[in-house]
């Protein structure tokens, strides 16, 4: 939507302010004059009723409760969303930005900086796989204004670098009170306290907002080419343990032939069964219960039958929706790991390092976090390429779930195939010009030579072994076809 006009600004003012009307209720609840009046000065892009992604822990919720919000470069060298935040049930009315860091998808899952005045307010999420570790700095200042909390197992070292004295020194003496940020997969979330209306507050909060911004992105990009990345050896690990439960003597079709495989192997478990016979006990008593006063004796040898079997389905199928391989992994994500290596293999295709492929990539135009990087040709060239399976679904982390739709509520892909080539030298605009490109598909260039092929896909539990095969032929085609530019293939 455009910046309003000064004309139809007026007008909401003047509605806003006549008595009795009842418009006025409508305009009150839907337009704030605060965020109006600072996107009509700087010519931003204002929506009424619009919902707010809620990737970070704060913004839980938020997809629920539309608002107002400003879009577009809200500062020099900012491009987020401007946003006012309700008062919910773990936290009163906050004013917010939201904008992405992608550069640090190496180096950090999750850090939370949290004022402490509020922090009682906003609890972390808490998870049945990860757990939070509170981070100390030598800092006195900072460790009476702030909380420092990190998902335990990320890069401690790179934490503290980002937290450097000077850093520490801004948020301590000027960065706005109350100021709080949250970084998830990417995503930076930037919260004051309160409902600002004054444009020339949102002013200063944007401002600050982009230098807090630009030191984050700072960091990420000056990360040396040997970082401490993420210890993910244990996890690793742990899932090759999990996915080892099914032996997978043709690679599955799909990904949701694999969930299948698994949850075959879950519903037998005996965790899984005892909690479905303790269901099927409840189940037989109320069953019983409700069979004698309908039918007596009679009634009751039926009701307790059914009410057993029924409860005994019916607690086996929540138990095995549940269950956690190795303690950690839920079933659907050894679905989607066992699909991915096992495409891999079937391909002759090599697994590669998922956190060192950000951090060779930080400039990756693709949103997301890959959840595998698989090494091999690249059909229809001469070229060797990556193909990159990624998901973009902060969501989970951010709320604690383990699973989501296959598309959120405002119908975004949550997930994206691509496939990286590093050419002699970078394809000429021309070229890129004549690409007839197929629906959905987009083509990058950054990193210097690099080029990335790349399209939505609904989520990662839609993947199929065929759309893998045909989305890498495809791409492959439109590598091929840059390379009259580019000189002898490598």
């Amino acid at each position: 939507m455009k910046a309003p006009t000064p004309l139809a600004l007026a007008f909401t003012r003047r509605v806003a302010q006549t008595p009795c009307c009842p418009a006025r209720l409508r305009v009150c609840a839907l337009n704030d004059e605060g965020l109006i009046a600072y996107a009509s000065e700087r010519g931003l892009s204002y929506s009424a009723g619009e919902a707010i992604r809620p990737v970070t822990q704060a913004l839980e919720g938020a997809g629920r409760r539309p608002g107002d919000v400003v879009s577009g470069e809200l500062a020099p060298g900012l491009t987020g969303q401007l946003f006012h935040l309700p008062a919910g049930a773990r936290k009163g009315e906050a004013t917010g930005i939201l904008t992405t860091a992608s550069e640090t998808r190496a180096y950090a899952t999750t850090i939370a900086c949290q004022d402490r005045a509020l922090a009682g307010r906003r609890a972390p999420v808490k998870y049945s796989t990860e757990r939070w570790e509170e981070v100390r700095l030598e800092s006195s200042a900072f460790a009476e204004r702030y909380r420092l909390l990190v998902i335990a197992g990320q890069d401690a070292g790179w934490t503290r670098e980002l937290f450097s004295p000077a850093l520490i020194a801004w948020l301590t003496d000027r960065a706005p009170a109350g100021l709080s940020f949250e970084l998830n997969e990417g995503h930076l979330c930037i919260l004051v306290p309160g409902r600002i209306q004054d444009t020339g507050e949102l002013a200063a909060l944007c401002e600050a907002a982009a230098e807090l911004a630009a030191r984050i992105r700072e960091e990420a990009r000056e990360e040396g080419t040997d970082p401490d990345l993420f210890r993910a050896a244990e996890a690793t690990r742990k899932m090759d343990h999990a996915v080892a439960e099914v032996e997978w003597r043709d690679p599955p079709g799909s990904v949701a032939e694999a969930i299948a495989a698994y949850r075959r192997v879950a519903s037998g478990k005996p965790r899984t069964m005892a909690v479905a016979l303790v269901c099927a006990g409840l189940a037989m008593a109320l069953g019983g219960v409700v069979g004698w006063l309908v039918g007596g004796p009679i009634g009751l040898v039926s009701g307790a039958v059914a009410g057993g079997a029924f409860g005994f389905q019916v607690g086996r199928f929540f138990a095995t929706q549940s269950y956690l391989f190795e303690g950690a992994f839920a079933v659907d994500w050894v679905g989607i790991n066992a699909f991915n290596r096992e495409y891999a293999r079937s391909r002759g295709l090599a697994r590669q390092k998922k956190f060192a492929f950000h951090h060779e990539n930080r400039d990756l135009p693709v949103p997301g976090f890959a959840d595998s990087v698989q090494a091999g040709p690249v059909p229809e060239t001469n070229h060797n390429g990556l193909f990159v399976m990624l998901a973009d679904s902060p969501e989970l982390r951010a709320s604690g779930r383990h699973t989501m739709g296959a598309a959120d509520a405002q119908g975004r892909s949550l997930s994206y195939d691509a496939l990286v080539v590093e050419l002699t030298r970078p394809p000429t605009p021309e070229r890129f010009g004549e690409l007839k490109l197929p629906p959905d598909f987009r083509v990058d260039a950054y990193g210097g030579n690099k080029v990335v092929v790349w399209r939505p896909i609904a989520g990662n539990m839609t993947r199929t072994s065929a759309g893998c095969d045909e989305f890498r032929g495809a791409a492959g085609g439109l590598i091929a076809a840059l390379e009259g530019s580019t000189g002898t293939p490598s």
